[in-house]
């Protein structure tokens, strides 16, 4: 009995059939340049002859190569989205704030608004550069009641720089924070200068292991700011076992009028955080909930409001 007849897989050779008797070796080399490195790997196991040209050291792969940049250009800029201070109108602005590295290190500022339904008005507009360089990290900035703080020093003066949204301009001079922050006993004692919004105004944090102590911007004129200190808030209170796992950072929310301060903290690992509630006439501190890794902040709005215009809506149908 004869052996049945060996069958042959189309385009296992130069002259196979195939994809390969379809297009041009060059045609194929062209296609296949433009595919991206994860099939191109995936191709060379469709034939001998792919996988000869696919793995050419001198030719292909080097000419793949050079058409798939690894490290594109990055573009890291740095935003700051807050409402204007006008009347209610639903406007917000977005401020972008870069580092120049030409001509010495300089910021360029751009502004553009957003209305609430997502639409912009126009282009990005130049809006004029800070009284001083600024380092461009968002946790450093904050937006409250229409104005952008940035912390520019966080030494025993420290200083701020402000953005006024509703006028498009940076204050000329610099506020200065709280002048009675207490004076660390050893260099090496842990500390911290911070900003936050506490109440919708701006709040100046000064934070070491076991403290933080918390100043509000009342007003201020005259080259002059007027800090009214709140409370001092004893994070050592806390139950050992999350006191060990948290940060020494709190970032306060609001102080209620009873004079409980809502303030949360991140893990060392800043996987997640817990949202807490001191109480200065105990000097005990209440955990209310655990937080995502992103943070915490305050509801402002009216949610009674949103539900008489749900059940008003659900009247109309």
């Amino acid at each position: 009995m004869a052996a049945p007849p060996q069958t042959r897989r189309d385009g296992d050779g130069e002259s196979g059939g195939g994809i390969g008797t379809l297009l041009h070796r060059d045609a194929l080399y062209e296609i296949l340049l433009r595919v991206p490195a994860k099939p191109f790997c995936r191709f060379r196991a469709v034939c001998r002859s792919w996988r000869s040209l696919l793995s050419a050291p001198s030719s292909f792969v080097a000419a793949h190569a050079a058409r798939h940049r690894r490290d594109p250009p990055l573009l890291a800029v740095s935003f700051v989205f807050g409402r204007t201070g006008g009347g209610g109108d639903g406007e917000y602005k977005v401020l972008s704030l870069s580092t120049s590295r030409h001509y010495g290190m300089r910021n360029l500022c751009k502004i553009l608004t957003v209305d609430a339904g997502g639409g912009s008005h126009g282009e990005w507009r130049d809006a004029p550069a800070p009284p001083v360089v600024l380092e461009t990290f968002h946790r450093h900035t904050l937006v409250a009641s229409g104005m952008v703080y940035h912390l520019v020093d966080r030494s025993n003066g420290w200083t701020i720089a402000a953005f006024d949204l509703e006028a498009e301009r940076w204050l000329p001079d610099l506020l200065h924070g709280p002048s009675d922050t207490p004076v660390p006993l050893t260099p090496a004692r842990r500390e911290r200068r911070s900003l936050a919004e506490v109440n919708r105004r701006l709040a100046a944090v000064y934070s070491t292991a076991s403290t933080m102590d918390l100043w509000l911007l009342m007003g201020s004129g005259d080259r002059a700011q007027y800090w009214c200190k709140q409370c001092r808030v004893l994070t050592s209170s806390m139950d050992m076992e999350w006191y060990e796992r948290l940060g020494a950072d709190p970032e306060p929310l609001w102080v209620l009028d009873d004079g409980r301060v809502a303030f949360w903290m991140r893990s060392r690992h800043k996987t997640d955080g817990i949202l807490r509630m001191y109480d200065p006439r105990t000097q005990t501190c209440t955990r209310l909930a655990y937080c995502l890794k992103l943070g915490a902040s305050v509801y402002t709005g009216n949610l009674l409001r949103q539900q008489v215009q749900y059940a008003h809506g659900m009247e109309e149908l």
